[in-house]
């Protein structure tokens, strides 16, 4: 599996927690599911974003590495 395809199934997995979490929101209205968003939730987004990335700088190398050891 590449580093790309990794890194799309990551972000789709991280959009499906952030709409589960939205949807638990309509039941879950209180200062712990606001503090729980704050601190585990939304950082998580960023560092998905900053791991997917990532990920695409490996495949770069991976693929550079492939070409220069033939």
């Amino acid at each position: 599996m590449s580093m790309p395809h990794r890194a799309k199934q990551m972000q789709e997995s991280a959009k499906m927690l952030k709409l589960a979490w939205q949807q638990s929101g309509e039941r879950w209205r209180d200062a712990q599911h606001t503090h729980f968003g704050t601190k585990w939730v939304d950082p998580l987004e960023r560092a998905v974003r900053h791991a997917a990335s990532a990920l695409d700088e490996v495949q770069v190398l991976i693929t550079r590495a492939e070409r220069d050891c033939g």
